[in-house]
């Protein structure tokens, strides 16, 4: 842990434990924005994840927050599905793909996926190549499923998933 993040701790009185994520400027900083607006929120993920995952897990996790905060639009997605958008994002467990998994999604390029309602979110290998911004509109676009939006490529009238990449890189400014 950084000496800025540590110093930012102490300042507002966040134990070091609470606030435990892969050092680095632009991750400690999100991290004191993050602890210094309330409650402290990070992802919740498997052990098995590994540290490249885990740390992109991270930093994406920080950046949607953030839109979160500073984009009424961003939360409204979630408002419109009658939940609290950073509690959905927080309620998601994550959790690497299988093999089985990684061949039949994440080879066709996704690099998360869920079913609608479930608290589990399949991460794949290759999430952890995604810009921090790629990694907050798919976290996002993953919470939106776990707050009950559909997604269907052969549906007129639900939408696929580019159209909600879309609807979330717009409303989120990501």
């Amino acid at each position: 842990m950084s000496a800025l993040l540590l110093a930012a701790c102490a300042a507002l009185g966040v134990s070091q434990a609470a606030a435990n994520t892969p050092s680095g400027t632009e991750n400690d900083l999100s991290v004191v924005r993050a602890v210094s607006g309330g409650a402290f929120f990070s992802p919740r993920s498997s052990s098995r994840l590994g540290s490249g995952l885990t740390r992109k897990l991270s930093t994406g996790f920080q950046v949607a927050l953030e839109h979160l905060e500073e984009h009424p639009g961003c939360r409204s997605l979630f408002h419109g599905l009658s939940h609290e958008a950073r509690e959905s994002l927080s309620r998601v467990v994550y959790v690497p793909a299988s093999g089985r998994q990684e061949q039949r999604f994440c080879s066709r390029g996704v690099s998360a996926f869920t079913e609608v309602g479930s608290s589990v979110t399949y991460v794949c290998r290759g999430f952890s190549r995604l810009a921090p911004a790629k990694a907050a509109m798919t976290l996002i676009h993953e919470a939106l499923h776990h707050a009950g939006l559909p997604e269907n490529p052969n549906h007129a009238d639900m939408l696929n998933s580019a159209e909600i990449n879309s609807l979330v890189s717009q409303s989120c400014s990501l």
